[in-house]
């Protein structure tokens, strides 16, 4: 093999601190590894190539967890958390995300629990094409969900629509008030 600095390649093995690399899993590296110099503005990255049906992983671990991300079998991109032994985030090649799943059926399978933060307050925008806008957020003591459109906001339970608020008046079930709390009929 060829030695320059501390590199080594031998019988298409390559070493990083070693002078006898059998394959590429004995690369044992125990500083930090640095890819350009961070002037200018050219691009740089690691690519790691899989075979047909196969990962194109990096694993990525300390002395308490070791986690795994990339390409899964199925094409998809996942991070994967090797000491628990179970799927973290998955994202499929349609598009759709999974949480704690490999196989989600929407754009947020399997969303128990979203915390949402921020200085200002955390919240949640819903959008149809820009059209029809939502949101839902905290502000100081208040919790507000609405229309930032105008559009009515509706209440709705095992599918049906059981609230219904309008920019001037308020629908339960068959009574509807008015702005000025006067029943409509």
């Amino acid at each position: 093999g060829t030695l320059t600095g501390t590199l080594l390649v031998s019988s298409g093995n390559v070493g990083i601190g070693t002078t006898n690399p059998g394959t590429i899993k004995d690369t044992v590296v125990t500083a930090s590894l640095q890819i350009g110099d961070g002037a200018g503005t050219t691009s740089r990255y690691m690519s790691l190539k899989g075979g047909t049906n196969a990962e194109a992983m990096y694993s990525v671990e300390n002395d308490a967890r070791q986690y795994r991300f990339g390409i899964s079998i199925d094409d998809g991109f996942y991070f994967y958390d090797d000491t628990a032994d179970a799927t973290r985030l998955f994202i499929g090649t349609d598009g759709n995300v999974g949480i704690g799943t490999t196989s989600p059926t929407s754009m947020g399978t399997n969303i128990r629990t979203l915390d949402i933060e921020g200085s200002s307050g955390g919240g949640v925008r819903f959008s149809d094409d820009g059209v029809v806008e939502g949101i839902g957020y905290a502000s100081g003591t208040d919790i507000r969900f609405g229309s930032i459109t105008n559009h009515n906001v509706i209440l709705i339970q095992n599918n049906v629509d059981t609230a219904t608020i309008f920019q001037n008046s308020v629908s339960v079930g068959t009574i509807r008030l008015d702005d000025t709390n006067t029943q409509q009929t």
